[in-house]
Formats: C-alpha cells, sequence, structure tokens
C-alpha cells in the first residue's frame, strides 16, 4: 500500500491509497445497486456488495482511524442520535421500522466513509466517472429490450418506468444523482471526464419515462441556475471556456424552441397523452391549496405527508422518531413524510438537523461555484422526495469535498475566501 500524505486541509487527516480489490468492489456496487429483487428497505444482491467491499476497507486500514475526515465526526454524531430517538420510540410501540431506520443511517454512514477514503484519488473518481455513465444508459438499454418492469398501482399496471427498482421515484433519482455525479467530475477537469448534451438527452428520456415531477423540478432548477451561473457569475466571467459553454448553451436552446413552434400542435398533443403530463397537471391542481381544496381533496403537503409537520409541531423539536406513523392519526394519512430534510426534523427534532446540515455546509463550502446547480436541484426536489436513504445522495456531498481538497491554485475559483 502506497502511503500518501493529504495537506489540502485542515480535515483530513494521513490516510493509504486503496488497493484496487476495494476499488472495483465498491464501483461494482454502484452498477448493481439498481437491481431490486426484494421489498424497498429490504437488503438488495447490491448491498451484499458493498459489505465485502467495507469489510475489504477494514482489512486494509486494520489499525488505523476508519474516519479519515474530522467533518465526519459529526455525522457520527446526528447518527448517535438518530439511534437513540428511534431505540427509545422502538421500546414504547415495538414497530421494527425503528430499527430499520437506525440501519439505514448506519449502512450509509459506513459508505460514506469508505468512500470519502476511496475519492482521494483521481484515478478511482475517473474510473467512477464512467461506471455512472455506463449505469446512466444501462436502464434505457433495458427499456428498449423489454425486460424492465412498470409501476404497479391498485392491480393496474401502468405506464410509468421504473427499470430494475421497485419505484419510478428510486430510478428516476438515481438517474438524476448519477449526472450529477458526472457534472462534479467533469468540472474536476479530469482527463477522459467530460459529459456531453447525449448525457443530459438520456435523463430527460428518463424522466419522460418514469413520469417524476420531482425530478423534472430538479432538471429546471438545474438548468436554470446553471445558466444564471454562466451568465451572471463573476466566476464565470473569467472562465476561459465560459464564453464556448454560454454560446452552446442558449444555442441548444435555441434549436429545441425553433424544433417546438415548428412541430408545435404535434408536441402538445403527444404531451397530452402521457402520464407524466397528467401528473404535473395532478400537481398543479395539489398545489392550488395548502389544506385542501374544491379543486384538490388533498393540499400537496398532505399528498407528500407533510402536513404531519404543523398538526403535531412539537415533534420537530425533539423528534418522533422514524416508524410507526399510524399514531398521527389526524394527519391524512399515515404515510411516511417524502421529504428530506422535513422528514429528518420531524423524525429526529431541531438538534439533529442542524448536524446534518453542518455536515452538508462543511462539505460544499468553497467548492466551485459550478456546483451550485447541483445542490440547488437536490435541495428544492428533496422537499418533495425521501432521498436521503439513496448511498449516491451522500456522495454527492463526497465528491463537491474531494473536489475542493485537491484544488491546487489554493480555491480561486471557489464559492468562498478563506
Amino acid at each position: 500500500m502506497e502511503r500518501v500524505i493529504r495537506q489540502d486541509t485542515d480535515e483530513i487527516q494521513l490516510g493509504y491509497r486503496a488497493p484496487k480489490i476495494l476499488e472495483w468492489l465498491f464501483l461494482l456496487y454502484i452498477f448493481v445497486k439498481p437491481f431490486y429483487i426484494f421489498t424497498s428497505g429490504s437488503f438488495q444482491p447490491g448491498d451484499v456488495v458493498f459489505v465485502l467491499a467495507f469489510i475489504v476497507f477494514i482489512y486494509f486500514n486494520m489499525g488505523t482511524n476508519l474516519i479519515f475526515c474530522k467533518n465526519d465526526y459529526v455525522l457520527l454524531t446526528f447518527l448517535f442520535f438518530v439511534a437513540i430517538i428511534n431505540f427509545i420510540y422502538f421500546t414504547f410501540y415495538f414497530d421494527v421500522e425503528f430499527v430499520k431506520s437506525i440501519l439505514y443511517y448506519v449502512f450509509n454512514f459506513l459508505f460514506i466513509i469508505t468512500a470519502r477514503f476511496l475519492l482521494n484519488d483521481r484515478e478511482f473518481i475517473k474510473k467512477l466517472f464512467w461506471v455512472c455513465r455506463i449505469v446512466l444508459y444501462f436502464q434505457i438499454v433495458i427499456y428498449f429490450l423489454g425486460v424492465g418492469r412498470f409501476y404497479e398501482s391498485d392491480g393496474m399496471i401502468s405506464t410509468r418506468y421504473m427499470g430494475t427498482f421497485n419505484d419510478p421515484n428510486q430510478l428516476a433519482f438515481y438517474e438524476f444523482s448519477l449526472l450529477m455525479i458526472l457534472y462534479i467530475i467533469d468540472n474536476m477537469k479530469l482527463k477522459g471526464c467530460k459529459i456531453n448534451v447525449i448525457d443530459y438527452a438520456a435523463f430527460v428520456f428518463i424522466v419522460y419515462l418514469t413520469s417524476s415531477t420531482g425530478m423534472l423540478l430538479a432538471l429546471a432548477v438545474f438548468a436554470g441556475t446553471y445558466l444564471a451561473i454562466l451568465l451572471f457569475s463573476s466566476v464565470a466571467e473569467k472562465d476561459a471556456q465560459n464564453r464556448s459553454r454560454v454560446m452552446w448553451t442558449l444555442f441548444i436552446i435555441g434549436v429545441l424552441l425553433v424544433v417546438f413552434f415548428i412541430n408545435k400542435n404535434f408536441i402538445i398533443s403527444q404531451m397530452e397523452k402521457s402520464e407524466l403530463f397528467s401528473r404535473l397537471l395532478e400537481k398543479e391542481t395539489l398545489t392550488t391549496s395548502t389544506t385542501g381544496s374544491e379543486l384538490a381533496e388533498a393540499s400537496i403537503w398532505q399528498d407528500r405527508n407533510i402536513d404531519k409537520l404543523y398538526i403535531y409541531p412539537t415533534y420537530n423539536i425533539f423528534g418522533a422518531g422514524q416508524g410507526h406513523f399510524e399514531r398521527f392519526w389526524k394527519a391524512h394519512s399515515s404515510g411516511e413524510i417524502h421529504s428530506t430534510l422535513l422528514s429528518i426534523l420531524f423524525c429526529y427534532g431541531v438538534i439533529p438537523t442542524v448536524l446534518f446540515l453542518h455536515w452538508i455546509w462543511k462539505n460544499i463550502q468553497r467548492s466551485s461555484k459550478y456546483f451550485i446547480p447541483v445542490f440547488a436541484a437536490v435541495f428544492i426536489e428533496g422537499l418533495t422526495l425521501l432521498n436521503q436513504r439513496q448511498p449516491t445522495f451522500w456522495l454527492l456531498f463526497l465528491l463537491a469535498y474531494a473536489y475542493r481538497a485537491m484544488e491546487e491554485n489554493k480555491y480561486e475559483n471557489d464559492i468562498y475566501s478563506r
């Protein structure tokens, strides 16, 4: 094992270059993670691969501190609160969901410290780029081969594609996170790692197949924020490649607008037939009121089970635990809160939520301004979907930190000065 001294920040300690077997097991996990055989929330075949990777990680770091970044102690403290709060509620209700919720976070914490170790190597990041690109297209290949699954509701098979996942939104978010990983690595300026318009088009096709309004929102936020940075950011003005990016972006938008207006009637008629269009209308109806109206049987807050936060506000302070939601009988439904940040707030209270946000902030601060579109999209989209169980959600923040740690020009192009 080759010893590597990481001097880039005061938060990174001494580490070792990862062995090849660990790299390939980790990359294999990214590839096989989408293959869901059992029910959601169960241990899937891909998770077995990660367990093997983590065993290798422990073996090659035997006798050393496995937490290489001091910031991850903040997340470990968050995990401690998660375990204590869920265990307390488990002793009251004996609902196994509380235990499973602990295990989800434990699993992802192990993923984080393993990934943190691997992301110190530029060559590994290049490999990660290509594996993520392959996985991005693989779900489309499965679709055209006719072996992907479609969402079933009330015994009826819908037109919403979910590939090898158990839910269309799972597929859509995984593909979105892969696209964002490609985008972040592209901005690291590593040789042979360049995102292109076909990658974006592949994701747009996935959004259409899954009819995921959340991912459509994420894409819109990402595109809008990215264009704003290209046009108005002082950092972008100094970027030699920015002029080309702006021209190409505006050119592509122009071409799409021309194609739309030439084929306006046909495109609109096809859109109206799609489930994505009908779901957009449904979401628009849900947002007509915060408490429901004549137009909507339920508000968007009720649809996402967020109404628990204002019906039972006390739990936002000390946490309700993540399980046994049927006890909140005054809410619109007994379902889990479909919101990343708001779910953490309601389930674990103010202090763990602050710790979670602090961990995120310490990973993304002083990183590139070009990463703002990624995290703006993740944050806005995360208000309506539960994403923290997906390992690629955490990987986005780790990559932002890896970028900062690898910068060789004293963060000249970073968001914040020291």
